[in-house]
């Protein structure tokens, strides 16, 4: 990860890969960081997504920014949020542009600079993190690769956080989310969609159980499954290294408390 590396306004990061690394690139600067380090590369270079480029004695693709490489660039903390489970919960919760989104666990900002991602410029996202040392973490993690300015991360607790408006959409991401949903109720849209991003059995049983109490109506939970290929010619197989379980995905609807008979 980049160390107080200032960015030329004009430039953009984009991702750079090998076969076994990763690092970033700051074009305005050109500028690169590969583990930690920062490589200053020639001044007169305009790489851009899909040019290939030596630094040292390896080659690397330059490839666009997006939350699939979050983890080739951010500082780990908590456990992220994997990429297939983040698309998921956002194209359930139908995400997008001009939509105010609330979450509730920034750990290492994963799910939040997707979120973003899918925002644009149009729309906020109000994140809630009750420990401190994550919403710095979240908050260095994002600052390195853009300067979101449609984003509120506030260091409080979602049980009991007084907000200032309503919610399209709510993704939690907390370990006992049942003791928030009363909270929640409080703002999220009637019509909104809620999601539970939790690892085990017991949490989503408590989790699903209380959701009427509090105006959610349940929909269902399902878990991503994630099965990589090694491609090989004549030689097409699953690769053994396999991702076997992130989390369970519980998602619910915010009713009106309207009914036509």
């Amino acid at each position: 990860m980049a160390e107080n590396t200032k960015i030329d306004s004009t430039g953009r990061i984009l991702i750079l890969k090998s076969s076994d690394d990763s690092g970033l690139l700051y074009t305005g600067a050109n500028v690169a960081v590969i583990r930690g380090k920062k490589v200053q590369l020639d001044s007169n270079l305009a790489v851009s997504p899909g040019d290939t480029i030596s630094i040292g004695r390896d080659r690397y693709i330059a490839m666009a920014a997006s939350p699939v490489y979050f983890k080739d660039f951010a500082e780990r903390g908590a456990q992220i949020i994997q990429p297939w489970d983040a698309s998921i919960i956002i194209r359930y919760c139908n995400i997008g542009p001009e939509m105010n989104v609330l979450e509730a666990g920034a750990g290492s900002g994963a799910l939040s600079y997707s979120i973003l991602t899918s925002l644009g410029n149009i729309g906020s996202l109000v994140t809630i993190e009750k420990e401190q040392k994550y919403v710095e973490l979240a908050k260095k993690n994002l600052s390195t690769i853009s300067n979101f300015k449609n984003w509120i991360l506030i260091n409080g607790d979602i049980t009991t956080v007084k907000l200032d408006r309503k919610f399209d959409a709510t993704v939690l991401d907390i370990p006992e989310p049942w003791n928030a949903l009363e909270n929640i109720s409080r703002y999220a849209r009637p019509g909104s969609i809620i999601s539970c991003y939790l690892p085990t059995f017991n949490q989503v049983e408590t989790t699903v159980l209380s959701l009427h109490k509090f105006g959610f109506y349940y929909l269902e939970t399902f878990e991503i499954v994630k099965r990589n290929l090694l491609v090989r010619e004549s030689s097409v197989r699953p690769d053994n290294n396999m991702i076997g379980h992130t989390a369970f995905l519980v998602f619910a609807v915010r009713l009106s408390g309207i009914a036509f008979d």
